[in-house]
């Protein structure tokens, strides 16, 4: 079955966007946890700090690789987007 060009721009571009919102949701969520354990210095136990870290970073982590796992998946740095020109 033929798909047109510009069909696949579409479907690379959704895709390229989903990525990006995944690796924007992530960073957000990682800033957002390290800055609530930086300014309740005094309210939070250590225990609880190191909790908030490891998830922070875990979600970051997981994150990022989504992001790189979904962007190689549809071919973005290997030449294979199709550029609307």
């Amino acid at each position: 079955m033929f798909i047109s060009n510009e069909r696949k721009a579409k479907g690379y571009t959704k895709k390229q966007l989903l990525t990006t919102m995944i690796g924007v949701i992530s960073t957000i969520t990682f800033l957002t946890l390290l800055l609530v354990v930086c300014f309740y210095i005094d309210m939070i136990t250590l225990p609880i700090k190191i909790v908030l870290m490891i998830i922070a970073i875990s979600v970051f982590g997981v994150g990022l690789y989504v992001a790189m796992w979904g962007d190689r998946k549809i071919g973005y740095g290997n030449g294979k987007l199709l550029f609307r020109t």
